[in-house]
């Protein structure tokens, strides 16, 4: 009876283990899932500003050069709201090179707070010539 007893407790102590890792597991999944989304806007917002003549892209992130400009949201999976920010400066190094920085915010739990919210900046290089 008492071996019995053991071996109970031993099972109900490693499934609790095994919950806990599956649970831990899945958040980090998810965060990761919402990561590689924000990513992806980034991604999409910074080639559609790319592809943009410079008077239409200046025109789209505002002026001046080097302000940071919000632009609309955009609704991820699961309620997630991914928050855009675009910013268009000229390098110092040349008058004829823009760089192009994206950053997508989103808070985990809908509520921005420091321990919930999360970046992705992406940033390009270009340069005012037209695109041929």
């Amino acid at each position: 009876m008492v071996e019995l007893l053991v071996t109970l407790a031993v099972t109900t102590i490693g499934m609790v283990g095994l919950v806990s890792l599956n649970l831990t597991t899945m958040g980090g999944n998810g965060m990761a899932g919402r990561n590689v989304e924000a990513t992806a806007v980034a991604q999409d917002t910074l080639e559609s500003l790319r592809g943009m003549p410079v008077v239409d892209m200046l025109t789209a992130v505002g002026t001046p050069i080097g302000a940071p400009t919000i632009m609309d949201t955009v609704a991820g999976r699961a309620g997630v709201t991914f928050n855009r920010t675009a910013t268009v400066t000229q390098l110092a190094a040349s008058t004829d090179l823009l760089l192009i920085r994206v950053d997508v915010d989103w808070a985990d739990d809908g509520v921005a707070s420091i321990q919930t919210s999360h970046r992705v900046s992406v940033e390009l290089v270009r340069t005012r010539e037209e695109p041929l």
